[in-house]
């Protein structure tokens, strides 16, 4: 049993619990990362954590600055910046430039920024129709369903959950072979990457000193969805913003060594390249999103902007393993994303700062070392004392 569609936190965490074989898998392939994340932080310590967390902290006491000089920079390769102080603003950026386009063939490889400002149904009040050309975000919009991991997107299914699955949206004989299904997905989102008039990606940094926004990318999608289309769309946080070059090669490899344990970082793509005439784009836009950043920038939970969105608390997250990141929700899943939610939509996500037994697990994990449990206690406290939560009590779950 998967769930597209959750009517609540506790609700979900009672159907998950109830689901011992997508519990099993999604234990299974969340272990298996932890392991090598642990094993590629041994080899660096303390010291990359120390620097990392160094550079968040300078970037966010020169947001302002960093922030225009990055507008000033990107502006001089050509590109559109916006500024959206809020989820609804940047959706309403990309539904207006939906509906100026004569073909409303959008593709996006999925992205947490992207599903925080709900971007496919504005891509669909624009007359537009989005196809997600990453494996895990195709696989994802032919079963309608919600990632289980920030980064490992079909942690929760098996290669037969995934074979049946494509099999009856496909209307052919299942086939299991990882081979087969890996053709069978390219050649789809290979098609409509080259039908496709916008290009939606949600960006990993934005370099201030230069204006490049930079990519990292496992597998090519994102790069390509940046670069094929006729017209591209680039959305960020405000934290996805670094003053330096030198700053996005520490950040870089923080972010593999919590995502997967690797310290060799894939695929790093700078946009926009140095290509002119027919191969550029004829429209390059850049979206910078605050919606509450700022708010928790200027609060006692300033630390959780350090995030890197590497889902390396998630996976250590014993809770989190049990029931996956489809209970949860929201877009930015696990320990840290409790935090995230309190700020991006507190309405919606009320119960997220109780789903854990602060055992300290994620604070261990966390290639930055944000203070995870310190966090949520504080949250807990905040939110009970001044009277804008219901909370668990004694009965449990």
């Amino acid at each position: 049993m998967r769930y597209p569609e959750i009517p609540s936190f506790r609700e979900a965490v009672r159907w998950a619990l109830a689901d011992k074989a997508t519990r099993r898998q999604t234990r299974y392939v969340l272990e298996q990362w932890d392991d090598a994340r642990q094993e590629g932080m041994a080899r660096w310590g303390d010291d990359l954590r120390i620097a990392i967390k160094t550079i968040r902290s300078q970037t966010i006491n020169q947001w302002k600055h960093l922030t225009q000089t990055f507008q000033t920079a990107a502006n001089q390769h050509g590109v559109i910046t916006h500024f959206a102080p809020t989820a609804k603003d940047a959706a309403s950026l990309i539904q207006l430039i939906t509906e100026r386009s004569t073909n409303k063939e959008v593709v996006a490889p999925w992205a947490p920024i992207l599903d925080e400002i709900h971007a496919e149904e504005a891509v669909q009040r624009g007359g537009g129709h989005i196809t997600y050309v990453d494996v895990g975000g195709y696989v994802l919009q032919q079963g309608r369903e919600r990632p289980a991991h920030p980064v490992h997107l079909l942690a929760h299914l098996t290669t037969r959950d995934i074979g049946l699955l494509l099999a009856e949206r496909w209307d052919q004989e299942p086939r299991f072979e990882v081979s087969f299904l890996a053709r069978q997905i390219t050649a789809r989102t290979r098609h409509a990457l080259m039908k496709a008039d916008i290009g939606l990606v949600g960006g990993t940094f934005a370099v201030a000193e230069t204006g490049h926004i930079v990519l990292l990318d496992p597998e090519g999608a994102r790069v390509m969805a940046a670069t094929l289309p006729r017209k591209v769309i680039v959305v960020l946080g405000l934290e996805a913003i670094v003053p330096t070059w030198r700053d996005v090669s520490l950040l870089s490899r923080a972010f593999w060594l919590g995502a997967t344990g690797e310290d060799t970082v894939p695929l790093a793509v700078a946009l926009p390249g140095p290509e002119e005439g027919e191969d550029a784009p004829e429209e390059f836009h850049v979206i910078l999103v605050d919606n509450g950043r700022q708010r928790m920038g200027d609060s006692a939970y300033r630390e959780a902007l350090y995030c890197l969105h590497c889902g390396a608390c998630a996976t250590a997250c014993p809770l989190f393993r049990e029931v996956g990141g489809q209970v949860y929700g929201g877009p930015h899943m696990g320990p840290v994303g409790a935090v995230w939610a309190a700020f991006l939509r507190p309405d919606e996500f009320k119960d997220l700062p109780f789903a854990s037994t602060l055992c300290g697990a994620c604070a261990a994990a966390c290639p930055v070392g944000i203070d995870i449990p310190g966090l949520l206690a504080r949250l807990r406290k905040d939110w009970k004392e001044k009277g804008r939560m219901w909370y668990w009590g004694r009965g449990g779950i």
